[in-house]
This record gives C-alpha cells, sequence and structure tokens, in this order.
C-alpha cells in the first residue's frame, strides 16, 4: 500500500476517537492546507478540513499523538498484525513521517527501508519537523538512528541501471557519499551525461522524449 494509506488506515483511524468522534476522519486532504496561524493545540483547525478530511502533513503527526494519547495502542496493534514491514523509496520521508518511523524501528516489528538519498525528488511531508533531514540530508538522520542501536545501515554501491559516465557525474554532486560502480557496460545511442542549450530544448524533447524531473 502507498505511505499515506498505511498512514491512514492503520495509524489515525483506529484510534482516532483518543482526539475526536470515532469514524469521523474519512479521508486525506491532499489539495489544501490549514491556516499557517493554526495553532496545534487547536485539533480542528490544525489537523482537519470542513469536510473532516485530515490535510497531507498532519497524517503522520496525528498518527504518533494516538498513539501517545493510547499509550501505544496504535504500534502495539501494528506489532500484532505485521512482523515485518517494508519501506521502499524512504529518501521520501519527512517531517514527522520520521518520527512515525522511529517508533516502528522501536517496535518488536522488523522494518526493511530502502532508499537513496541521492534520488530525492519528492517529499512526502512539508511540516517543518526535522526540516534538518530533507532529501539527501536524510543520511544524517540514518546515522543518528544506527548510533542509537535502532537500525543498522547497508550502503550499497553498485548500479545496475546507469552506465559509469552516469554514475560518475552523480557522484560528483555528492562528493561526501561513496562512489558508485556500474554493471552496465551497454553501449547505445545517447546514453550518458548531455547538456543541452536552452534554445534546443524543444528539440531535443521532439527526438528523445526525455522523462523531466525538474
Amino acid at each position: 500500500m502507498t505511505w499515506f494509506e498505511f498512514l491512514l488506515r492503520d495509524g489515525v483511524k483506529p484510534y482516532q476517537s483518543y482526539r475526536t468522534n470515532i469514524g469521523r476522519i474519512r479521508s486525506i486532504n491532499f489539495v489544501t492546507d490549514p491556516s499557517k496561524f493554526t495553532k496545534r493545540a487547536d485539533f480542528d483547525a490544525y489537523y482537519l478540513d470542513r469536510a473532516d478530511n485530515i490535510y497531507r502533513d498532519a497524517v503522520s503527526d496525528l498518527t504518533c499523538v494516538l498513539d501517545g494519547a493510547s499509550g501505544g495502542r496504535v504500534v502495539k496493534r501494528l506489532e500484532a498484525m505485521y512482523t515485518s514491514i517494508f519501506i521502499d523509496e524512504m529518501q521520501d520521508l519527512a517531517g514527522y513521517d520520521l518520527e512515525f518511523l522511529r517508533l516502528l524501528l522501536r517496535s518488536q516489528i522488523r522494518v526493511v527501508m530502502v532508499g537513496d538519498p541521492r534520488q530525492a525528488v519528492y517529499l512526502t511531508n512539508r511540516s517543518l519537523k526535522n526540516k534538518q533531514f530533507r532529501g539527501a540530508k536524510l543520511i544524517d538522520w540514518l546515522r543518528a538512528q544506527e548510533k542509537d542501536s535502532l537500525c543498522v545501515r547497508r550502503e550499497l554501491d553498485t548500479s545496475h541501471r546507469c552506465n559509469q559516465a552516469i554514475c560518475n557525474f552523480a557522484d560528483s554532486i555528492y562528493p561526501g557519499m561513496p562512489s558508485t560502480k556500474s554493471t552496465n557496460d551497454k553501449v547505445l545511442d545517447h546514453m550518458g551525461v548531455v547538456l543541452v542549450h536552452k534554445d534546443d530544448i524543444p528539440a531535443y524533447r521532439m527526438s528523445y522524449s526525455p522523462q523531466e524531473l525538474r
């Protein structure tokens, strides 16, 4: 399931009665945000819109709040349901997601996370909480969890997708991380690192149909 589906279904809904009415929270509002002047203590205004949908940046926040308010029942329920939880693309997690992730790491559940901080192009959470660990800085958060004996890091330095030219370019952007070795020795047309002048972008799109990340 998606990260948000997991938080809503297994984090918020089972124990929402510790902060609001049973069955009140319906879904997630991915479109609008609460007023920036809203205080966290104002439950209705901070967490929910007028249709009783929870704001996207508040889902993991409320999951942590409900776990605390219920005496840890959120995590205990997860322990009864899952022996293992696997999280892909974990470099996208941010804000209170990391607080909830820390609760999972302290639980009896085996948590396996896979991610590459260098590929952080999306954030699940825009909260200012843990802002110092956004994007590539997530590696610092992982090191802190390892220091607290909550996880063991294993760094993989082999790329089966990108050729060595691409790996070398990517490594140059993050000199503080281990260099990458490529096992891809295929020689294909237009494969590598290319600089395109802004005037040539329309023609480049027409010729190669690139997937644009920025």
